[in-house]
């Protein structure tokens, strides 16, 4: 290799590297505009960014947190408890809650509506984790004895 051409890598690889460090990463405070208390975060990207938490709370924001819009709608019961939210983009995402039962929501179209795509009695899902739009797990506490975990292909139809 020229080494003009290996000393403008080695210089631009070190000038930007230094400037990509020494920019500030900041971080502020958003305020939701609800009084129930939030359990989980799942961000997409900077802008799109989803929360879940006490009395089947659902909130979304496509602004970076500037505005949340609450998307919790039927079948998702107002008295249930979520404790776990995973975003697959910006109208996907898998919500799950626990009471006397444990459930699994998902919704395709930003929250619009929701699906409920699994419950168990007695049960309570601590998290939901995708690897990919399709495959993912969820894992509960343990139920007669056994823990709980469950996998999906479907990203998390079935």
């Amino acid at each position: 290799m020229n080494s003009r051409l290996l000393f403008l890598i080695l210089f631009l690889s070190i000038f930007l590297g230094k400037e990509l460090l020494s920019q500030n990463i900041v971080w502020s405070e958003q305020t939701s505009g609800v009084t129930t208390q939030l359990t989980s975060i799942s961000a997409i990207d900077a802008n799109n960014i989803w929360v879940c938490g006490y009395s089947g709370r659902v909130l979304r924001t496509t602004n970076g947190g500037i505005n949340w819009v609450s998307v919790n709608a039927a079948p998702i019961p107002g008295t249930l408890n979520l404790h776990s939210i995973f975003a697959m983009d910006s109208v996907t995402a898998l919500v799950a809650g626990s009471g006397t039962a444990s459930f699994l929501f998902r919704t395709t179209n930003a929250g619009a509506t929701w699906t409920q795509v699994f419950t168990e009695a007695g049960g309570f899902i601590n998290s939901v984790q995708m690897g990919n739009f399709f495959a993912g797990f969820m894992v509960g506490d343990p139920v007669g004895g056994r823990w709980s975990l469950w996998g999906t292909t479907t990203g998390g139809a079935t």
